[in-house]
């Protein structure tokens, strides 16, 4: 349920899931028969990247088209993930592979809560995780309402007095959407190092590479117990309709989750 601030609700579509946007792909055509159709039409309401993937990705992919169509993917996408970790100078046993941002929040969030769970949200912020809370686990939500007169900036002393209230779960998107306000990474990894033991901190990192790239806590929440990093593929690396996103947390979050995400969840598009 919803303890306060309803205007915050977050919208549902018509068949009753969290909404998030498609008026232009109403507009093309949802049986594709014309994808022609979207040199006339400009995507306002998605967040997609408004630049193509890298030269190589497009190489990779459209190269070997028929035998990438027609072929089942690596299982576990383990090469995903040595990939990341490499890149992200990480433990593979800290990465979580997900067919985008939305399957990990969906897999993730529903086995840590019940509707006993206390979850802490801000306001405005992206409406999937009020979504999972109050709708598909029914737990109970409070909202951190971000003030306009501020600009809608997270004050991290208010953070730091709702973060020993016995949350289960406190979510940080940042930079936030839709606010785009981004707490440094110093200031927020300071914070969450007295983090109470009880609570776990899920942080959002869709948007953090328009920050920079040593903005993210991805390694700080690789050795921290209870704190959870989500990025997502699509953003900055123009991949969203190949479906890619992973967790970063310790090793027993992860080893928790890793049995529950379905065999071939990462399509081989993206793996590749």
């Amino acid at each position: 349920m919803t303890t306060e601030h309803p205007q915050f609700d977050t919208p549902r579509s018509a068949h009753g899931a969290c909404f998030h946007g498609g008026a232009s792909f109403e507009a093309i055509g949802e049986g594709f028969d014309d994808l022609n159709r979207r040199h006339a039409i400009i995507n306002a309401d998605v967040l997609d990247a408004w630049f193509p993937p890298a030269p190589a990705v497009l190489e990779a992919l459209s190269g070997q088209l028929p035998w990438i169509a027609q072929s089942s993917p690596p299982t576990h996408a383990r090469g995903l993930v040595k990939a990341i970790a490499q890149a992200r100078d990480l433990s593979p046993a800290c990465i979580l592979p997900g067919a985008g941002s939305s399957d990990l929040i969906f897999l993730a969030l529903r086995q840590w809560l019940r509707p006993s769970s206390r979850v802490l949200l801000l306001a405005p912020t992206y409406g999937e995780y009020s979504y999972v809370c109050e709708q598909l686990v029914g737990c109970q939500v409070d909202r951190l309402v971000l003030q306009r007169k501020d600009d809608y900036r997270l004050d991290l002393d208010r953070l730091a007095d709702r973060m020993h209230q016995l949350y289960d779960l406190i979510v940080l998107v940042n930079p936030n959407n839709p606010t785009g306000q981004h707490v440094p990474r110093d200031a927020l990894a300071a914070l969450l190092t007295d983090l109470p033991a009880h609570t776990r901190c899920w942080v959002d990192e869709a948007y953090i590479d328009y920050a920079g790239a040593d903005q993210s806590l991805e390694r700080f929440a690789a050795t921290r117990p209870n704190v959870v990093v989500c990025k997502s593929l699509s953003k900055v690396y123009a991949l969203s309709g190949l479906r890619a996103a992973y967790l970063v947390g310790a090793e027993a979050a992860m080893a928790e989750l890793r049995p529950l995400m379905p065999p071939w969840s990462v399509s081989l598009p993206a793996q590749i």
